[in-house]
């Protein structure tokens, strides 16, 4: 289905929201990324090429957000690969060109992307943001690596694939992250399987799919990471 669909449950219909060139009060465009919820209700919805979407489901109101190459403020790419959002209510939005915090009283974008300086993001690429039990922030990015953020200032530790050595990341193609109840950070990878980091020790335990181990992992892409209310962790692949 092309753009916005709403299921009814009491009438069994889709309502469709769609991209009208002739109003202003539609999707920016109809090709989605993602969608999610805040606490105030509001649905935020990250499209392939035209930008940020916010829609009041109450007054049925878009408002968009759209870089601009005039405004600084603005949003840093159009392309919106993840829209999340924090235990402080905090929205980040992953683009094409870096990771970008939304200040809501003025509609502003906190914008962080790489750099040569080793504390910056270790790539504009972004694929996933997660929200660990410590309210650690971990941003993902498809090509990079992976990224510890630190808030207070306003750095990052970057995670790395490194050849010479076997307890690193499996793949620097990061997919999704989650942590299971020892406190263990799950990374799902782009033909790497996954790679379970002990934060502690820094190190990584990387789990493959093998042909001969019927037990092993069916694939070595993971998509996706769910941990269930029995501290089972399931993979997507």
């Amino acid at each position: 289905l092309s753009g916005l669909n709403k299921f009814d449950r009491k009438t069994g219909r889709f309502i469709r929201f769609l991209h009208d060139d002739h109003n202003a009060n539609t999707l920016s465009i109809n090709s989605l990324n993602k969608l999610i919820f805040d606490a105030q209700g509001y649905l935020w919805i990250g499209t392939q090429k035209g930008g940020l979407d916010c829609l009041d489901i109450k007054k049925n109101i878009f408002k968009h957000y759209v870089h601009s190459d005039f405004d600084t403020n603005s949003i840093s790419d159009n392309n919106i690969s993840t829209v999340f959002v924090d235990s402080k209510h905090n929205l980040w939005v992953g683009t094409s060109s870096g990771l970008n915090l939304l200040i809501r009283k003025t509609g502003a974008f906190i914008k962080y992307r790489t750099s040569k300086a080793e504390n910056t993001i270790s790539g504009n690429d972004i694929s996933c943001v997660f929200e660990d039990g410590d309210h650690r922030l971990w941003v993902g990015t498809q090509q990079n690596g992976f990224n510890l953020f630190d808030p207070a200032k306003s750095t990052f530790r970057r995670y790395r694939h490194d050849e010479k050595n076997a307890n690193s990341l499996s793949s620097n193609a990061i997919y999704a992250i989650n942590m299971d109840e020892t406190g263990k950070l799950w990374v799902g990878t782009e033909n790497g399987g996954v790679s379970i980091l002990d934060i502690g020790e820094n190190k990584f335990t990387n789990f493959e799919h093998d042909d001969i181990d019927k037990n092993s992992m069916d694939g070595n892409t993971i998509y996706a990471i769910y941990r269930d209310k029995f501290d089972n962790m399931w993979l997507g692949a």
